[in-house]
């Protein structure tokens, strides 16, 4: 038996939550320009785990898919290499 329509919707609703963090906390990472580097990863980090929490056990999919993204934005904004997110 597959998921109900209630599961179907959250899981919706999940998504899009994610979809939004992600944009927002670009956005952020482009237009702050008071905005630490330090600052900067810990927003990150700080997504991550938001992700994490909508869905458990989604940290490899994280790594592979969004911290892409956000390891260019750092690099282009400061300059820094890729290793600089952590773990």
């Amino acid at each position: 038996m597959g998921p109900t329509p209630e599961q179907v919707a959250e899981e919706r609703r999940c998504r899009r939550r994610v979809r939004f963090l992600v944009d927002l906390t670009a956005a952020c990472l482009m237009q702050d320009a008071t905005m630490s580097l330090g600052e900067a990863v810990r927003m990150v980090q700080s997504l991550r785990g938001a992700v994490l929490q909508l869905f458990p056990g989604s940290g490899p999919t994280f790594d592979l898919v969004v911290r892409p993204r956000f390891e260019r934005i750092l690099a282009e904004r400061w300059g820094v290499t890729y290793a600089s997110l952590g773990d």
